[in-house]
Formats: C-alpha cells, structure tokens, sequence
C-alpha cells in the first residue's frame, strides 16, 4: 500500500512539474509558415522569407524576433541576435529607430504594394538584414545576405497578408562586422619587422 502511495504521489508530482514548464514556455508563442510567402513580394534579391500566422494580434520587436519560435527554429530564421534599426509607420505616417532615410510609398491610392528606400549604402555593413511587412494581425519577413544585399530600394507587396493595407515596414540587422582595430594592424606591421630582423641576426 505505501509502495501504491509512493509511486502515486511521485505521478502527480511530474504532472505538476510538466505543468509548470508548460506555463513557463507559453509565453513563447510559436508562429508557424501560412504558406503563402513569396519571395519577390517584397525585392527580388531576398534569400528567404517567412510569413508568420500570429495568435493574436501583435507587432514585430527585438524581443518577439529573438525569444521565439518560427517554424521550429528559435529566433527568426534561426539568428537570436536580431536588433531593431527603423520603422516606417504608415498608419501615423512616423519614422522611428535610426535615421537611414527609410521611406515607404504606395502606390497611387492603394497601400498593398508599393515601394521603399533608404540611404545610399545605409545597409551595406551588415552581415543580415530583415524587411517586414505588417498588415492585419500577421506580418511577413524578408532575409538579405551575406552582407545584407538588400540594396538601397525596392517594391513591397502585401500578397501574403491578404492584400491588406500597409501598417508598417520595419528593418532589422543581424551581426554587424566587426572592424579591425588599428592596433592589430600596428601589431602586425611590429611582427613582420621582428621577424626580418630575426633572420638577419642568423645570417
């Protein structure tokens, strides 16, 4: 009987445990393809694209692209580094983030497609880059890389949100490079003559 108990008591001690893990990984939503991403909705370079189905409705952040799950990979097409760089917010017509000159125009009197500009190099020095799309309760992704290669303009559609009108177009960056410090190229300019100082000493 105190073998029943045991063993009974250790049952529901691990369903309680479960229960606790399962509440603490549900604030981690999980946000699956909806099948209908298209790589030259937004720019014909991009690598990859990823059009998201939300719970609920809910903007992009650093926080959302790094701590989630998006067609089982955690961090938005697997990076976890992803930092916010500029906003276009057609709704109120703001531009928020680093100013790069980013600017989002539709096309005549719709806001399903358009096109969008930054700054002449503004993305060049970055390893990754990511355009997203929102409108309704869903939003599309876009990757550029290596070395972002997503130019400095190009169109937009909202073909995989259901042609719903713009809300926003977001940028963020992934891995910048880091530049080489000019000590290092000091240091090695100091070793190379070391070395050819070292040689003559032996001849």
């Amino acid at each position: 009987m105190l073998r029943l108990s045991l063993k009974f008591g250790g049952l529901i001690s691990s369903i309680a445990l479960a229960s606790v893990l399962s509440m603490g990984s549900a604030s981690a939503a999980i946000y699956t393809s909806n099948n209908s991403c298209l790589v030259g909705d937004m720019s014909a370079a991009a690598d990859q694209c990823f059009g998201s189905t939300l719970p609920t409705p809910i903007n992009d952040s650093e926080s959302l692209l790094n701590s989630n799950t998006f067609g089982g990979l955690t961090g938005l097409f697997g990076h976890t580094d992803w930092d916010f760089l500029a906003k276009d917010d057609k709704d109120s017509g703001v531009v928020s983030g680093t100013d790069i000159g980013l600017d989002v125009d539709p096309d005549g009197g719709t806001a399903n497609s358009g096109t969008w500009s930054v700054n002449s190099g503004a993305l060049d020095t970055f390893a990754r880059v990511v355009l997203i799309l929102k409108a309704g309760n869903t939003f599309s992704s876009y990757l550029y890389e290596p070395g972002s290669g997503a130019g400095n303009s190009g169109s937009w559609a909202t073909s995989a949100l259901d042609d719903k009108d713009l809300s926003h177009l977001s940028i963020y960056t992934s891995v910048s490079p880091v530049p080489v410090p000019a000590a290092v190229w000091l240091f090695g300019t100091a070793l190379i003559g070391f070395i050819g100082m070292s040689r003559r000493t032996k001849v």
